[in-house]
């Protein structure tokens, strides 16, 4: 399976979805905003679509838009702001230290979201990220009512991924002290470790 990730706040994001429609992508997996436009794009064509929020409010906006449009998400990713790297849809850095957030707590609002809608887990599963390096961390988001995990930094710097192993060094190396908020080539904030920050600012 292909799955294209698309930043929503990139002003170009239309004209990567229609590319990936094209050339036979099995999912599109889009964050840093609301994809409420994601369905128009992607009518006709049969291709999985997971968007990434941020909250339980996120999620009832996007189920109800594209409800209208008579198509669900095929999955939601939840994103912990204060753990998770790379772009967060938030336009202010402070945004991204909401320390007292829990994944516990959203999924809990989002069953009352999804009983509201008439929509059930197994129509669309929630996948939790941010924060899960482990196996009490997987084991913790499951236990919560998580229908998945996802995954990133860990495997990055396996044996087996192919990026440099001078970026491996750098990743497997960081301190929590290491890890920065910062603004990225597309203007918009951002999270990574301090070495990397500096070569996409």
């Amino acid at each position: 399976m292909i799955a294209v990730n698309v930043m929503k706040a990139v002003s170009a994001h239309a004209d990567y979805v229609r590319v990936a429609c094209e050339q036979g992508a099995d999912a599109i997996v889009m964050g840093a905003g609301l994809p409420l436009d994601l369905p128009d794009l992607t009518q006709g064509v049969d291709i999985a679509l997971i968007p990434i929020l941020l909250d339980s409010r996120g999620v009832s906006l996007v189920l109800k838009k594209w409800m209208k449009k008579g198509r669900l998400p095929d999955a939601v990713v939840i994103e912990h702001p204060a753990h998770a790297g790379g772009h967060l849809g938030v336009t202010d850095v402070a945004d991204m230290h909401n320390e007292r957030f829990e994944f516990a707590r959203v999924l809990a609002e989002l069953e009352t979201v999804y009983a509201s809608l008439g929509i059930t887990r197994a129509q669309v599963p929630v996948i939790v990220a941010g924060g899960i390096n482990g196996h009490d961390a997987v084991h913790a988001a499951l236990a919560a009512g998580a229908n998945g995990v996802q995954i990133g930094t860990p495997f990055a710097v396996t044996e087996e991924g192919d990026t440099h192993p001078e970026f491996k060094r750098v990743l497997a190396e960081a301190k929590p002290d290491d890890i920065v908020e910062f603004v990225s080539v597309t203007g918009l904030p951002a999270r990574g470790e301090n070495a990397v920050a500096h070569a996409l600012s």
